[in-house]
């Protein structure tokens, strides 16, 4: 059974998940300048941090196998 529709081009592919990075990257540096003006804000940056990297280190990082 054959897909009728043609696969998006690798590079069209990575171009659109590098555009989406960056607007995210901006989105989170802006919501960063706020949350720093709020009295508690730098407090709640650290405490995410630090549960990002909790998570980070208990999750184990698999990749998925190769294709073909």
């Amino acid at each position: 059974m054959s897909s009728e529709r043609s696969p998006i081009p690798m590079t069209e592919a990575l171009q659109a998940a590098l555009e989406e990075n960056d607007r995210l990257h901006r989105e989170i540096h802006l919501l960063r300048a706020q949350l720093r003006r709020h009295p508690s804000g730098e407090l709640q940056i650290r405490q995410t941090r630090r549960q990002l990297a909790s998570l980070a280190h208990a999750t184990p990082c698999t990749t998925p196998p190769p294709v073909g």
